[in-house]
């Protein structure tokens, strides 16, 4: 009987050791394991293997450590390399010391069964032939190892860059896609490329992000999903590829593709649900897809989905903390019909202010989120105070000028930036310093926060109060400019006097 080739594992990771030794001894191979790599290099120094498969990133020795001592004892053992977080460097470096292969986590189990056959294959070839082709077998080996090498290299390096592509937090979905379909590109150096969302309602598939000339879709086009290729097979989780004028035509007629000479689905999962399809077309070298580009865009496809998987989560997450606090404050409101809609205009108002004194984008998304939150904290304040006809005495003034750190206690383990925090908590800061919570004084104060000071004072001088009746516009506009440079920002002042005077108020809807 023949004898069964040695195969060593090395893995600090004990459920990976018992996988491959499970998936090596179906396929009719001796497996010895180690859990680091100072027993499997004694292991390596008492008895022959075929081959050595060992994990990068393991305690006492790493994996290029031990393929050094490896290749030192003994340079002829073929070394495959196992690592879940791939990089060039890595791959260098493995390259130089001699590796024969790499194995990336997740693994499969043809993958390892290629890669194990291949490399005792050529090491039977080597130790059996005739002693005179020696040198010209070693050249050969050597050659293909190289070869083998540069082309896992630049695979490496694709992997990686997909996974610094998509590494990017709080991405939103729209971003999200558009950077897929980018990255789709690139990855295969198409012309153009699409991606797809399924709608189970209307059974349709939504263009969600499109890249490219060649794509004729336009973002929120609509694709029904009917009995003709491809999209009755790709919703269902199989990858095509359609090549033009290889006896297609028929089966693709009514399918609504791109006119394309070359043209892939990648069908993108959650838990084994397809929720779209990425569409990728055209070489730009003129060429057709093959598997290699099938493989990468299945790569790019399973981090893409979990990305996509996250995002939704967090939106959702989002819009249910919004709506929450939304809710909150439209119970502040109900109590008190006086300030019914109070929020609501402020934040329209702060947001032509920051139009009018030149604030970025992102500012102005901030006042349009925490605008809506800034008198949250008066939740906790008691109607026989927020309610009150008369004039308040100054321990209930007190217990008014609570409410900006109780809001920003409300949203403090919610999240949020501090950016939109400092407005809650600051909005009644003077530009004086006489101001509460923390008697901050001109620049000191958030600029957000003193444009929603300016918006809050306007609105609550023109909404009748318990106590008082509202004044009219020009009679508030005339008491920010009195107040501007002690308890309002004079350019801000200066700003919301160019609105008024423009009559570009916003009107709540």
């Amino acid at each position: 009987m023949a004898k069964k080739p040695e195969i060593m594992v090395i893995d600090d990771n004990e459920w990976i050791r018992d996988t491959l030794k499970q998936l090596l001894a179906r396929s009719g191979y001796q497996v010895d394991v180690a859990d680091n790599g100072r027993v499997g290099i004694n292991k390596l120094k008492s008895k022959r293997y075929d081959v050595v498969l060992t994990d990068i990133q393991m305690p006492e020795m790493d994996g290029i450590e031990l393929l050094k001592q490896i290749k030192e004892y003994d340079p002829t053992i073929p070394v495959v390399m196992i690592t879940g977080f791939p990089t060039v460097d890595t791959a260098i470096q493995a390259m130089r010391q001699g590796a024969s292969d790499f194995i990336t986590k997740p693994f499969r189990y043809e993958q390892i069964n290629m890669v194990v056959d291949k490399l005792v294959k050529e090491r039977e070839v080597g130790e059996k032939g005739p002693h005179a082709d020696k040198r010209i077998q070693q050249n050969k080996t050597i050659e293909s190892l190289n070869q083998r090498l540069n082309k896992k290299v630049k695979e490496l390096s694709l992997l990686y860059s997909i996974s610094e592509s998509m590494n990017v937090a709080q991405m939103s979905s729209d971003d999200l896609f558009n950077r897929i379909v980018k990255v789709a590109t690139e990855l295969v150096e198409a012309e153009g490329a699409s991606l797809l969302v399924f709608d189970n309602v209307s059974n349709e598939l939504i263009v969600e992000a499109v890249k490219g000339n060649s794509v004729n879709w336009k973002i929120g086009s609509a694709i029904p999903i009917d009995e003709n290729l491809p999209w009755k097979d790709v919703v269902k989780g199989k990858h095509l590829i359609i090549n033009r004028g290889e006896g297609c035509r028929k089966k693709v007629a009514k399918s609504r593709l791109n006119k394309s000479d070359s043209s892939v689905f990648i069908p993108l999962e959650i838990k084994d649900n397809v929720f779209g399809v990425l569409n990728v077309l055209d070489k730009l070298n003129g060429g057709k897809f093959g598997q290699e580009d099938i493989k990468l865009l299945q790569t790019l496809a399973r981090k893409a989905s979990l990305n996509i998987e996250n995002t939704i989560l967090y939106e959702s997450m989002y819009t249910n903390l919004i709506n929450t606090l939304q809710s909150l404050i439209a119970a502040i409101e109900a109590r008190d019909r006086y300030t019914k809609q109070h929020s609501q205009r402020v934040t329209q108002l702060s947001v032509k202010i920051a139009e009018e004194t030149g604030c970025s984008q992102d500012e102005i998304d901030t006042i349009k989120f925490a605008g809506i939150l800034h008198d949250i904290g008066k939740i906790s304040i008691s109607d026989s105070i927020l309610l009150k006809k008369g004039k308040l005495t100054q321990e209930e003034i007190r217990v008014v000028q609570t409410h900006p750190v109780v809001g920003e206690k409300i949203l403090q383990p919610l999240g949020l930036l501090p950016a939109e925090r400092a407005i809650v908590r600051h909005h009644h800061e003077r530009w004086d310093g006489k101001g509460y919570p923390d008697g901050l004084a001109g620049s000191e104060i958030p600029l957000l926060a003193r444009i929603i000071a300016v918006a809050d004072s306007y609105d609550a001088m023109t909404s009748d109060r318990p106590y008082r009746l509202a004044k009219d516009g020009k009679q508030a506009v005339e008491e920010l400019i009195r107040c501007s440079g002690t308890q309002f920002d004079r350019d801000i002042v200066d700003a919301f006097k160019n609105i008024y005077f423009s009559q570009s108020l916003p009107k709540v809807s």
